[in-house]
């Protein structure tokens, strides 16, 4: 992606620019603990999150894209890219390409359609989602009667991915962060002076490695946009639509722009976009909550099923948990890195665990017990 000077753009262009920065920021504030997940990509999510860019409505519509050129990437996949305005209020002009993955439907005579799918972050790569479908061995995410009756198709968001990956910080800066031994109790891990360093090293970072112009145009108005001009590179009238965390974002943002072209949506687990853009630490906190419910739910069921169908914990998954956490705590696993995907470094137990209190029987009588 180019790193070169802006070129001089509508005013729209450098007030969205400024809303996805201070956006960073404040998300930076509230999930700065890991590997960076497309940073800018969740900035662009909470900027434009609740309603279109009122600039993006305006001015010609974006011509008519190509029909999709794939290319066989596996058995039962295609591959391929669409190419896509980087501004829709200025279609005709600088242009970039989206990377996308198709897993053609097992049972063609039965086919209903494509289903696109966003697995959110944002960051997380849906192209990838897609790849993990394994009709051979009957894994991956989607049900065996899903993946017969759909072409299940995953584009990979504008500034994620193999979609002109954002990167505002070195690997170095990502592995430092992840080794951070952060405070629990405080919002954001950390005093609010060091959130705000970490948010102009953030912002800044952006700044350095890609296009401003570029930036300006990671919003979830376009990234709905950009898939109406897959839909429309593949032939498709309308289009069926899964999504999880961010993708609860998208999907909704591209039904109130485009409800003809929607056959279907699932939204799993809506996100509080008023939470996110006005007060992401507390929903942060409520995220934590949230995933102490879903263990709880998951150790009931592993005990419910028994030791046959789950073997974790040997009958008891709470105390091997524990003893889990209690482990990496005392002696955090190195991964490796791996491009793209982790800095590596040490690997100890998630901040969201350790911040209901390490074992098992202090979180029964910690905050997440008790908001629960």
């Amino acid at each position: 992606m180019s790193s070169s000077p802006p070129r001089t753009r509508p005013s729209h262009v450098s007030l969205r620019l400024a809303a996805v920065l201070a956006a960073a920021a404040l998300v930076l504030t509230g999930c700065a603990g890991g590997a960076g997940t497309a940073g800018a990509a969740s900035a662009a999510g909470a900027a434009a999150a609740r309603t279109p860019d009122r600039a993006a409505t305006a001015g010609p519509a974006a011509p008519a894209p190509d029909p999709v050129d794939w290319q066989a990437c596996g058995t039962g996949f295609d591959c391929a890219t669409v190419e896509v305005p980087v501004e829709y209020g200025s279609p005709r002009g600088e242009r970039i390409e989206l990377a996308v993955t198709r897993h053609r439907a097992t049972d063609p005579d039965r086919r209903i359609g494509s289903l696109f799918v966003n697995p959110g972050g944002p960051g997380v790569s849906a192209t990838e989602m897609v790849e993990r479908i394994d009709v051979a061995h009957g894994t991956g995410p989607f049900s065996a009667e899903v993946v017969a009756r759909f072409d299940v198709v995953g584009v990979d968001p504008r500034g994620v991915g193999d979609s002109e990956a954002v990167r505002c910080l070195t690997d170095e800066q990502r592995a430092a962060q992840a080794a951070e031994d952060r405070d629990p109790t405080i919002p954001g891990g950390k005093r609010f002076g060091r959130l705000l360093t970490d948010a102009r090293t953030f912002t800044h970072g952006c700044l350095d490695h890609q296009s401003r112009t570029f930036l300006a145009s990671l919003s979830t108005d376009n990234v709905a946009r950009d898939l109406d001009q897959v839909r429309a590179a593949l032939g498709e009238e309308q289009i069926t639509f899964y999504g999880a965390s961010y993708g609860t974002v998208v999907g909704p943002v591209y039904a109130t722009l485009f409800p003809e072209r929607v056959r279907q949506m699932v939204i799993d687990g809506p996100v509080d976009t008023d939470l996110w853009q006005n007060d992401p630490l507390r929903l942060l906190d409520d995220v934590e909550v949230s995933n102490e419910r879903t263990l709880d739910a998951w150790f009931e069921t592993c005990r419910a099923e028994g030791t046959a169908v789950c073997s974790f914990g040997d009958g008891d998954p709470e105390a091997a948990f524990d003893a889990l956490v209690r482990q990496l705590e005392k002696r955090p696993l190195q991964v490796q890195p791996v491009d793209g995907l982790t800095p590596g470094g040490p690997w100890t137990a998630p901040r969201h665990w350790r911040a209901c209190g390490p074992p098992r029987a202090t979180r029964r009588s910690g905050r997440c017990s008790r908001r629960a």
